[in-house]
């Protein structure tokens, strides 16, 4: 079986296909299915397109790049099956996916992101108007099948296409080992992993943190903007890169994940706690969404509210090296048994197969409507 990927972004650069159809591809393509990437940007485009300057050099770029997705409907019948992250194209409505959809072989539409918000990062605020409101819904509606990572997104994907099924962000636990032993010394590290676009997030818990460090020797490890201080706080902050990822992540004693109480973060799959658990790293998060489903307080993470509840929880941690030895192991254990890839892959397999024999000799736009 060839599946065709239509992705937004450069292979091996964003979170929401790393941690999904290319983290599956490999056990994929073990049991005959062969995903065939045709990505929209370059890694120099996405460059390009989340600088703050350069207005005219986007929107030249995103017209060449228009063409390219265009020259990839000549080749549409090579392929059993068009696996749709997000969106064929970011901007406008959806007549380049409509397109995809009259191919006649199963459209499965993939999302981790509450992306019918058309949430805009900074940088691109003023496009935000292009990017259609009503564009996933119409995409829910054309698609074969829709797959969500997780339930508050499946209720809304149901509203408009009864065919969709779950199938969380997930860990290459073998890359992500556990550590086997954890650090009885000072200062304990706490860390976060995030980018320039949710460091704001943290910034939520500078109160936190500096009652935290008032109170016992910590220091903040801060991975996704080099650009972060805090007063009172001894930190250190570096930019995100696939290289320094990793073994930045096992330096951390303590991962946390704080999140607002906003329906863009109810969207949100879990990645950064999923990360710290896949680990070992006890886990503090935000009963926001589905973290509140993962974790279970006081087992394998803490669920933290309050700043007097995150104050609380983060120095129990720090002052109990048995304490996060325990709540690591139960967070990995979570991880290998419910978010791992070859947990989850095996379901996508299951899917991609049904799909595909399930196709009939079929007129251009028939599938759409299975």
């Amino acid at each position: 079986m060839r599946v065709l990927l239509l992705l937004p972004y450069a292979w091996d650069t964003s979170p929401s296909q790393r941690f999904r159809i290319e983290q599956w591809a490999p056990l994929l393509r073990a049991e005959g299915i062969e995903l065939c990437p045709a990505t929209l940007l370059t890694r120099a485009e996405q460059k390009l397109l989340y600088a703050k300057q350069g207005a005219g050099a986007k929107a030249v770029m995103l017209g060449k790049v228009l063409l390219r997705r265009l020259g990839q409907l000549q080749s549409l019948r090579r392929y059993d099956a068009i696996w749709l992250h997000r969106a064929a194209f970011p901007l406008g409505p959806p007549v380049l996916e409509r397109m995809f959809c009259k191919a006649g072989v199963p459209v499965i539409l993939e999302f981790d992101d509450a992306i019918y918000l058309t949430h805009t990062s900074d940088a691109n605020a003023r496009w935000s108007g292009l990017k259609c409101a009503g564009k996933t819904t119409e995409l829910c509606r054309i698609s074969t099948h829709v797959v969500v990572g997780n339930d508050y997104l499946a209720d809304y994907a149901r509203q408009h296409n009864p065919n969709v099924s779950i199938v969380p962000t997930t860990i290459d636990t073998d890359s992500y080992e556990a550590r086997e032993e954890y650090r009885d010394s000072n200062p304990v590290v706490i860390g976060w992993s995030g980018s320039g676009t949710t460091v704001a997030h943290l910034r939520t818990l500078d109160r936190v943190l500096q009652r935290v460090a008032q109170q016992a020797p910590v220091r903040l490890h801060v991975m996704g903007t080099p650009e972060y201080s805090l007063t009172g706080v001894d930190t250190r902050a570096l930019e995100w890169s696939p290289e320094v990822e990793l073994p930045e992540l096992r330096e951390f004693d303590i991962g946390v994940m704080p999140l607002p109480d906003e329906e863009w973060a109810r969207g949100k799959c879990a990645l950064k706690a999923l990360q710290y658990m896949a680990l070992g790293i006890p886990t503090v998060t935000a009963p926001v969404g589905v973290n509140a489903d993962i974790i279970r307080d006081g087992e394998n993470g803490f669920l933290a509210l309050t700043e007097d509840e995150w104050v609380d929880r983060l120095l129990k941690l720090v002052r109990d090296v048995k304490l996060r030895e325990r709540v690591g192991r139960a967070g990995r254990a979570t991880v290998v048994s419910e978010y791992s890839a070859v947990v989850q892959a095996p379901r996508v397999r299951e899917l991609l197969q049904r799909l595909v024999r399930r196709r009939k000799p079929a007129k251009a736009g028939e599938m759409a409507s299975e």
